[in-house]
Order: structure tokens, then sequence, then C-alpha cells
């Protein structure tokens, strides 16, 4: 069964000045390939802390040792022997922090340029929606304009088929008025015809009591 553990020693950084949890972890991760092997000698996990330990030293600025002598990496007071590899892994953590930040700025750009694309597209999209309703209203005005051009021509068409038809009634009016002119004419003849016989006849009458009357006169003693 395991004894409770013992703190060795720590580190203090200043602030904001410490490693974070992502270099942390691609600190660790590094110093384990570089030995992916353990050993008991040269690469145990003395060697391990010890390697993360120094490099964190190394890597950050600032950092300070609370407690410079103790007891780790060694077994019954002896030291243990342990590879040196700091220079090497401090090597190996910048290489993978640089690959790590130019694939994360690689895909900052790509989220960045998708990003623009797609502005690009809606852009494209809202542009080609206001120019789709640019044209609807374009041909709902031409639309409206036929309209208003077919309602003028059912005016005019309404008004022209009225004034032919009021021709033609005016058209058949005098038709009647000049089939009416030779009946009148003919009855004013016709009256005219009775009045002369009526004096005719009136001056013979006259003319035959005159004729009368002469005749008594003559006949008397």
């Amino acid at each position: 069964m395991c004894n409770k553990a013992t703190r060795i020693c720590g580190l203090r950084f200043s602030e904001n000045g410490g490693p974070s949890a992502n270099e942390l972890v691609t600190l660790l991760d590094v110093t384990s390939k570089h030995e992916p092997a353990y050993t008991l000698i040269n690469t145990q996990c003395y060697w391990f802390v010890a390697t993360v330990f120094a490099a964190l030293k190394s890597l950050f600025a600032g950092a300070e040792q609370d407690i410079t002598t103790h007891q780790g990496g060694t077994w019954n007071g002896l030291p243990i022997r342990m590879k040196e590899s700091l220079d090497e892994v401090c090597a190996k953590y910048r290489a993978a922090r640089a690959a790590l930040l130019e694939e994360i700025e690689l895909k900052r750009r790509v989220e960045h340029q998708q990003e623009d694309e797609r502005q690009r597209e809606r852009e494209q999209c809202q542009a080609a929606e206001e120019a789709a309703k640019r044209e609807c209203k374009k041909h709902q005005a031409v639309e409206d304009e036929k309209q208003r051009e077919r309602k003028k021509r059912q005016i005019a068409e309404d008004a022209a088929k009225a004034a032919e038809d009021a021709a033609k009634v005016a058209e058949d009016e005098k038709e009647r008025e000049r089939k009416k002119c030779p009946v009148a004419e003919e009855r004013a003849r016709a009256a005219e015809e009775a009045n002369a016989k009526l004096l005719r006849d009136l001056e013979a009458l006259q003319r035959a009591g005159a004729t009368r009357q002469a005749q008594a006169l003559s006949i008397e003693p």
C-alpha cells in the first residue's frame, strides 16, 4: 500500500507568466514522446518529473522554486542516474508549440475565410433577393400599367360603342322622320285638294242660287 505523498518542491510563476493548461499539456506530451520507453536507469519516473520541472523553469521566465534542496530523484538516500534531456525537450516543445500555433492560426484563417465566404454568400443572397424584389415591383408596375391601359381601352371602346349606338339611334330617327314626311305631304295635298273642291262646290252653289233668283225675278209680273 502506498504511503501518503510527500511534497518535494514547487514552482511559483508571476501573474499571467505561468504556462496555460494547453502549454503544460504540450510539454508533458513532448517529454513523454521524447523517451516513450520506461527504463529503470536514465528514463524512469524521476527523469520525467525532473525534466518537466526543469523545462518549466527554463521556458517560462520568472519561475521561482520554493524549495531549493530536496530528496527527489533518490532512493534510500542514493541519487538515481537520470538522462539529461532538458535542451532536447525544450527544443521539441518550442517546435511543437510553433506547429500548434501555426495550426491554430491556419484554422483561424480557414474559419475566417469560411466566415467571409458565408458572409459573401449571405450578401449575394440578400442582393439577389433585393434584385428579385425590385424585378417583382417592376413587373407589378408593368402589369398595373397594362391594366390601366386595358381599362382605358375598354372605356374608349365603350365610349365609341355608345357614340355608335347614339349615331345609329339618330340615324334611325332621321329615317323615321324622312318616312313621315311623304305621308304628311300627301295628307297636306289631300287637304288642299279637299279645300279646293269645297270652294268650287261653294262657288257652283252660289252661281246656281244667283241663277234661280234671276229666273224668279224674270217670271214675276
